[in-house]
C-alpha cells in the first residue's frame, strides 16, 4: 500500500464536501492501491453521546434524537448518491435504527453507528463515480482492549487479522471504532472505540500494518500553526515539524495530533503530511524525521488546568518576564523524555498566568532570542 487518506467528520459535512473528497482521491488517483479512513459526520459523535445521555431518563426521546440524526444522512445521501443508491442507502439506514431498538444502549452499541453510517455512504458514494473501492469493515481488522469509550489497540491482533483486498485500488474503512479483544461471541452488538482522535490513531496503524508510505491527513485549512490561531493573533503557519516536536507538542495536549496517533510511526520512515481539500495538490505542513528548528516557539495554551498555563518549545526564547501575564515561570528539563525515537531536543518553558485570558499577541510574551 502506498499511503493512507485520513477524512475527519470536520471536512465532511456537505455534497461540496463529498464533492471535494472525489476531487482529493482523483489527484492521488496513481497512487494505488491506498487506505482511506473516515470519520463519522462532522458533529455526529457529539451528538450521539447527548443521545445516550439523554436515554438514561427518556428512552422515547432518546429515540426521536437518534432518527433526526439519522435524517441528516438520509438527507445527505439524496443529494449525493443517484436515486436508486439513495433509497437502498436510506432502507438500510432504516434497518440499523430498528436494530438499534431491540438492544440496550451502551457507549459501544450506539456511539460507533456514526462512522459506520458514513463509511458506507462515502464507500456508495465513491463507488458510483467509478473508483475501485473495497469495504474493510474496521471490526475486521482493528482490535482493541479496555473501556468501550478508550480502548487500547492491540497489534499483535491487528497484525493477524489484517488482509488487504487483492482487487482495489482503494480500500476504506471506518476510524475510532474497534472489535473487542477478547470478542464476545454471544454480544456482537457491542463494540468498543478508540477514545479522543481514535480516527488518527486508526489511520496510522492501518499505515504501520499495510506497510505504508505516507499518511495524508486532510484538514480544513491543512497547516499546522505554531499556535492556536483562535487565541493568538500572530500565529503562523509552519511547512515542517520535527516528529519529536509533534509528539511532544501532543503530549503537552497541542492540537496537532493527539500522542498516541504519533505512536505507530515513531520509529518508522512512515511520511506525515497535513493538506486542505481546497488545494489538494499543494501540502500545507510535513512531519519529518530530520532534526528542523522551528523559526518561531511552539505554544500549547491549556486553559483547562487549574490554572491557565503556557507551554513554550523553543530553543533559544526570549521571555518578557514583566509582562503582567506572568505568574511564574519553570523549565521542564524532564520532558525530553516525551520525545522517543529522536536525538532532536527542545527547551520547554512553562508559564504559569494569572488569568484565564492570554495575551491576544504572543509576540508581546516571547520571540526567538535569548534573554539578556
Amino acid at each position: 500500500m502506498y499511503l493512507v487518506h485520513k477524512f475527519g467528520g470536520s471536512v465532511l459535512r456537505t455534497a461540496l464536501d463529498f464533492a471535494r473528497l472525489k476531487r482529493c482521491l482523483t489527484w492521488f488517483s496513481g497512487w494505488r492501491p491506498s487506505g482511506i479512513v473516515i470519520s463519522a459526520l462532522g458533529k455526529t459523535t457529539s451528538a450521539l453521546e447527548a443521545t445516550l445521555q439523554v436515554s438514561h431518563t427518556s428512552r422515547t426521546r432518546a429515540i426521536n434524537q437518534l432518527h433526526a440524526i439519522a435524517a441528516r444522512f438520509a438527507r445527505l445521501a439524496q443529494q449525493i448518491l443517484t436515486p436508486g443508491s439513495a433509497h437502498q442507502y436510506c432502507q438500510w439506514l432504516a434497518q440499523t435504527l430498528a436494530q438499534l431498538q431491540k438492544v440496550p444502549w451502551t457507549y459501544g452499541t450506539l456511539i460507533p453507528w456514526g462512522e459506520r453510517w458514513t463509511a458506507q455512504l462515502a464507500c456508495t458514494f465513491l463507488q458510483e463515480q467509478g473508483f475501485r473501492i473495497a469495504y474493510l469493515p474496521a471490526t475486521e481488522w482493528m482490535v482493541a482492549t479496555g473501556a468501550e469509550d478508550n480502548s487500547t489497540p492491540v497489534p499483535t491482533e491487528i497484525a493477524r487479522y489484517f488482509r488487504r483486498p487483492a482487487s482495489a485500488d482503494f480500500i476504506l474503512t471506518e476510524g475510532f471504532i474497534a472489535r473487542p479483544y477478547p470478542y464476545n461471541l454471544e454480544n456482537t452488538h457491542t463494540l468498543c472505540t478508540l477514545g479522543r482522535e481514535g480516527s488518527d490513531l486508526t489511520a496510522t496503524l492501518l499505515a504501520r500494518v499495510a506497510q505504508a508510505t505516507r499518511v495524508i491527513f486532510w484538514k480544513g485549512t491543512g497547516a499546522l500553526w505554531n499556535a492556536d490561531p483562535t487565541y493568538f493573533q500572530d500565529a503562523l503557519p509552519l511547512s515542517v515539524v520535527h516528529r519529536g516536536d509533534a509528539y511532544l507538542l501532543a503530549s503537552l495536549g497541542g492540537k496537532i495530533l493527539h500522542w498516541r496517533a504519533l505512536n505507530p510511526i515513531l520509529n518508522s520512515s512512515i511520511q506525515v503530511e497535513f493538506r486542505s481539500l481546497s488545494t489538494p495538490w499543494q501540502v500545507q505542513t510535513r512531519i519529518l524525521d530530520q532534526p528542523t528548528t522551528p523559526p518561531v516557539p511552539l505554544i500549547v495554551l491549556r486553559r483547562d488546568l487549574p490554572t491557565p498555563t503556557l507551554y513554550v518549545i523553543g530553543n533559544p526564547i526570549r521571555v518578557q518576564w514583566r509582562h503582567p501575564w506572568i505568574r511564574g515561570a519553570i523549565w521542564e528539563t524532564q520532558l525530553g523524555c516525551l520525545t522517543p525515537g529522536t536525538s532532536h531536543s527542545q527547551r520547554v518553558l512553562r508559564l504559569v498566568g494569572r488569568s484565564v485570558e492570554v495575551p491576544r499577541v504572543w509576540r508581546t510574551l516571547l520571540e526567538p532570542g535569548e534573554n539578556p
